[in-house]
């Protein structure tokens, strides 16, 4: 077991914060009527909007429990344990839940860097560099991952652990042997938080793209049109990409599809693009449910942009 005293817990903390003192981290984590297969037969020039009558996503995706979809998240597993990683692992595969196991904290950062997932649970007492040292490091990074959810994992967790912990940055924690109803409850927990801080359109984004407009609002009028034809276009090559079975094919589109999502804010769309870029097993009926998400996600922000627009002419126009 691996302790540290809270006094050599703090130098390290202040090394790190020191030599990140002028870095700014991003913010913090703030039934079907049709198959998926009858709406990937749909002729090309069928509209997106026919995804949200087939299925209910105006409200929250959901699983059969009535909350967030499992099957939307990947975690990071850091532990060094053999027994505890494959404990874990059959887990979060029970519960649908994608999953990546690392064996220490060095790992993890590589990971974090390489790859896209919504959590990290890791365990407090690993060789080379602990739990709280490795939260300490993404915390004070300047990376995509800087404020991600950590959960510490550890056999034993005393007062000062947790103390430790939230000082390093922790925002939850688990003690070992591992239940399947504790780590359940903590997943979802963490899942629905971060499903709920994502935006549909997030018009802050569309505020700082205004500063370079002129009063008749010309760039995002014709943003809106790109938005509305170019990037819906995208979408139906997307399907049929998925209809072929063309992974790489299917990566490279729903990458460039992410980039558009991300510059105008929509984040609940980029969440799908990015899970189907990244996901390790993209087979033919997780690429259409994961398609069925993307589309009614783009569809939902594409009338946010559009509301967006709306306002802003009428206030224009009171202003002229």
């Amino acid at each position: 077991m691996f302790s540290h005293s809270r006094k050599s817990i703090r130098r390290f903390l202040a090394q790190i914060q020191q030599s990140s003192q002028d870095k700014a981290l991003p913010s913090t984590y703030e039934n079907e009527t049709g198959t998926v297969a009858d709406m990937l037969s749909n002729p090309y020039e069928s509209s997106v909007q026919e995804v949200l009558k087939m299925q209910n996503f105006d409200s929250e995706v959901s699983d059969c429990e009535g909350g967030v979809d499992l099957s939307l998240f990947k975690v990071l597993v850091a532990e060094d344990n053999v027994i505890n990683q494959k404990i874990i692992e059959k887990m979060l595969q029970k519960m649908d839940v994608r999953c990546k196991i690392v064996n220490n904290g060095a790992e993890a950062l590589e990971a974090l860097r390489n790859d896209y997932f919504d959590m990290v649970l890791m365990d407090y007492y690993m060789p080379q560099m602990s739990g709280f040292e490795v939260a300490a490091l993404i915390r004070a990074s300047q990376e995509r991952f800087a404020a991600i959810p950590l959960i510490a994992c550890s056999a034993v967790m005393l007062d000062e652990d947790i103390v430790a912990s939230r000082e390093a940055g922790m925002n939850d924690y688990l003690l070992k042997p591992v239940t399947f109803e504790q780590l359940h409850g903590k997943i979802r927990k963490w899942a629905e938080r971060i499903y709920a801080a994502l935006s549909v359109l997030d018009t802050t984004s569309l505020d700082k793209i205004r500063i370079f407009d002129d009063r008749h609002q010309t760039l995002l009028r014709s943003l809106y049109q790109i938005y509305s034809e170019n990037t819906q276009d995208e979408i139906y090559q997307l399907r049929d990409l998925i209809q072929d079975g063309t992974q790489d094919l299917i990566r490279k589109k729903a990458h460039m599809l992410k980039s558009s999502a991300a510059q105008l804010g929509a984040f609940r769309f980029e969440k799908y693009c990015i899970l189907m870029e990244h996901e390790e097993n993209l087979d033919g009926e997780r690429a259409k449910k994961l398609f069925i998400g993307l589309s009614a996600e783009y569809e939902k922000s594409r009338m946010r942009f559009s509301e967006y627009c709306q306002k802003l002419s009428q206030i224009s126009n009171v202003l002229m």
